[in-house]
């Protein structure tokens, strides 16, 4: 949450609330806090994704089919990206940009260097549809 107020996504009085909110529903926010925040209205999906992009110290895109460089995503298999959600975008300077919704998931990332021998920059984008 604090991540949220950071970026200026929300207000000191919003983080306030929200802070409020979840020590009420203790049960609900201990079983996933992203959702109390949803239901509260205040943030969207795609600002907490910005949220953890900011605390994982990256960045966040949002990644169009047409932007996506072919023989990146032939670096990893298909059944790979669509189970571990992680798309190989570019390759900038011999190294692999992988994009993901979930910046924390480092055993992946890790995956995705084993797998394509390479080394790799991760941005955070939106899940795909």
């Amino acid at each position: 949450m604090t991540a949220l107020l950071n970026i200026g996504i929300i207000t000191a009085e919003q983080h306030k609330d929200i802070r409020q909110t979840i020590s009420r529903n203790v049960s609900d926010a201990a079983q996933n806090p992203e959702e109390v925040l949803l239901k509260m209205g205040l943030v969207t999906a795609e600002d907490i994704l910005k949220a953890k992009a900011s605390m994982y110290g990256m960045e966040f895109r949002r990644i169009s089919p047409e932007k996506v460089n072919k023989l990146a995503f032939e670096k990893l298999a298909l059944d790979f990206i669509k189970n571990n959600n992680v798309v190989p975008v570019d390759i900038e300077q011999d190294c692999l940009l992988i994009a993901t919704s979930e910046p924390a998931n480092v055993f992946v990332l890790e995956d995705v260097k084993r797998q394509t021998k390479m080394d790799i920059k991760t941005i955070v984008c939106t899940p795909g549809r």
